[in-house]
């Protein structure tokens, strides 16, 4: 059985196991690996719900601004200010301890390619939140590659991770407009609000025994990290598509150029 949310936008991929895995009240234990203030409204939705928000873990503290001092990541700083556990561990080994005593880790734009050693051990593994709608736009830009592409379609997925790049099976996805005027910022920022919909959603799949369904071999593209190359506009290109580049390239890292160097 193919269960769908459909014609409104949201809809879920999944299949039927078996029904006996319905729980009425479905409490986990739940961690959050993330690092972008993108996941700050599903750790605020996660931190309201029923369910028991274990711990945040986030990326060791980086060297920022003039002064070069380390600066916490936003969601160790929303942790902190919180009252939520946070833990920074330097490679996926240091999380292990943590992560045993947990039901589920969802993560969202952590930033490390996690072993399937480490993923298998939480009992209902690792769900990631990824802004576009997969299996397009696979990666660590997808956002600002969808603009770049023109897309005036995109959105959010909800997939078990597995051992490749954003290849796992999908339990929720939900889409959202693009227009022309929107930034990468502007969109981050709407499809942020998607995420606690999404995970609430999948949750409650997994609560029900639903199995994500396998991606589609087609479609299938890319979303590599940008260059610096890629920033400095080109203005050999047309109009459009230097347009879209620099909304794609705001807020961050920004598009630039330079007259009678």
């Amino acid at each position: 059985m193919v269960w769908s949310s459909a014609k409104s936008g949201n809809f879920a991929h999944c299949k039927s196991f078996s029904s006996r895995y319905f729980r009425p009240e479905f409490l986990v234990r739940i961690g959050v690996a993330a690092t972008p203030s993108v996941a700050i409204p599903t750790m605020q939705w996660l931190k309201d719900s029923e369910n028991i928000f274990e711990v945040i873990i986030t990326r060791p503290d980086q060297q920022a601004g003039r002064g070069r001092n380390l600066k916490s990541s936003p969601v160790a700083q929303w942790g902190e200010e919180h009252g939520i556990s946070v833990i920074k561990p330097a490679s996926p080994n240091d999380m292990v301890e943590t992560i045993s005593t947990l039901d589920l880790v969802i993560t969202i734009g952590y930033g490390v390619l996690l072993p399937l050693e480490v993923l298998k051990i939480p009992r209902y593994g690792f769900i990631n939140l990824h802004f576009s709608l997969l299996p397009k736009w696979r990666g660590a830009a997808p956002v600002n590659r969808a603009i770049q592409n023109g897309d005036s379609i995109s959105g959010v997925t909800v997939f078990q991770l597995d051992a490749g790049m954003d290849t796992g099976p999908i339990y929720v996805q939900k889409e959202i407009a693009i227009s022309d005027e929107e930034c990468a910022g502007d969109v981050l920022r709407n499809m942020a609000l998607l995420g606690p919909s999404a995970i609430e959603e999948t949750l409650n799949l997994i609560a029900m025994g639903f199995a994500p369904i396998a991606q589609s071999v087609s479609g299938i593209s890319f979303a590599p990290k940008i260059s610096k190359s890629e920033v400095e506009i080109d203005w050999n290109q047309s109009a459009e598509k230097v347009q879209r580049n620099i909304r794609a390239f705001t807020p961050e890292p920004g598009a630039w150029t330079s007259w009678r160097d």
